[in-house]
């Protein structure tokens, strides 16, 4: 124990067993009025008073004892549990071990949150270099004066081409961007998730079953009435069927159910082409791919946005 506590300690018998005493003469002097009998009195007052102290000081140690424990999580401990002794203060403790809990999984994030800012930087970097570099150096080629029609054409395709990729990937970098600062706005109308989903599949069937994978798809036959942003949704599928058309196994299925019962849940299987050896939040977060290498199309962003659009309409979106 610190000298403080056993200062306080000190302090607190002194001024009880001096209270006690005060009151214990005021009772005499008012019991020799009225009785005689104080030898039957006497006794048992004692005897309560010790016991009063004994509960008093019982607890005195106990929050001593919170205190001290409790300091070990101020200091940075914040794995440190305290234990529970089955009385008054549990939910004081309960509170404390909490405290920690959170304490500890908000530097978690935060750790998470700097490696995922720097992985940023470098996989923006990288993913806006490479399609940069192509633009300039096929624009230096496209401005000799020796270049056949067919060399212009070629090039004019490819700078064309790397263009688009840039601007679907700054495109998607402002929609993390706007996600990350929470500023997703919402224009919510009554629409039938039902159709919107129909017609995902029919957009992208035919791309699909270029690679012999076939979509079986399970809807309810009446509509699915919600609440939400018709576009932003759009883009929600549109990111799951493009990620099927690009990594999922050629010569399989996808499965794709909409549930309407306790709550809406839509449910899409597939088997990936890539061995997946990492988790699914890994997956989700930015820039992560399915394959390592990074020669597929596309920003590396899709299933963050999915995600984060779905969120923001206050859904759960899970791999």
């Amino acid at each position: 124990e610190n000298k403080n506590i056993k200062d306080a300690k000190i302090k607190f018998t002194l001024v009880y067993f001096g209270i006690c005493f005060v009151l214990f003469i005021v009772f005499l002097f008012f019991a020799s009025l009225y009785s005689s009998a104080l030898e039957g009195i006497v006794i048992p007052m004692i005897l309560f008073g010790i016991f009063i102290y004994y509960i008093l000081m019982k607890n005195i140690n106990e929050v001593a004892r919170i205190s001290r424990e409790s300091s070990e999580i101020v200091k940075g401990n914040y794995k440190k549990n305290i234990e529970k002794n089955g009385g008054l203060y549990d939910g004081i403790v309960d509170n404390f071990n909490n405290i920690g809990e959170n304490l500890d999984l908000a530097i978690e994030d935060a750790v998470k949150s700097e490696r995922l800012k720097t992985e940023l930087i470098t996989n923006v970097s990288h993913d806006l270099k490479t399609p940069l570099t192509s633009i300039i150096n096929y624009s230096d080629l496209l401005s000799k004066d020796d270049n056949t029609k067919d060399e212009v054409k070629e090039y004019s395709k490819i700078i064309n081409e790397k263009s688009n990729k840039l601007k679907v990937l700054i495109e998607d970098l402002f929609e993390v961007s706007k996600a990350t600062s929470n500023n997703i706005e919402l224009d919510r109308q009554e629409l039938d998730f039902n159709s919107l989903v129909q017609q995902s599949i029919g957009e992208w069937e035919d791309k699909i079953s270029e690679k012999n994978i076939e979509i079986i798809s399970n809807l309810p036959e009446e509509k699915v009435m919600l609440k939400i942003d018709g576009q932003k949704f759009s883009r929600v599928l549109d990111n799951l069927f493009s990620n099927i058309s690009k990594y999922a196994l050629e010569n399989s299925r996808v499965y794709v159910d909409l549930i309407d019962e306790d709550g809406v849940r839509l449910t899409i299987k597939n088997i990936s082409k890539y061995p997946l050896n990492i988790s699914a939040e890994e997956l989700m977060e930015r820039f992560t791919r399915g394959e390592k290498s990074r020669t597929t199309s596309g920003s590396g962003l899709g299933l963050s946005i999915a995600s984060s659009f779905v969120r923001a309409h206050g859904a759960s979106f899970d791999i």
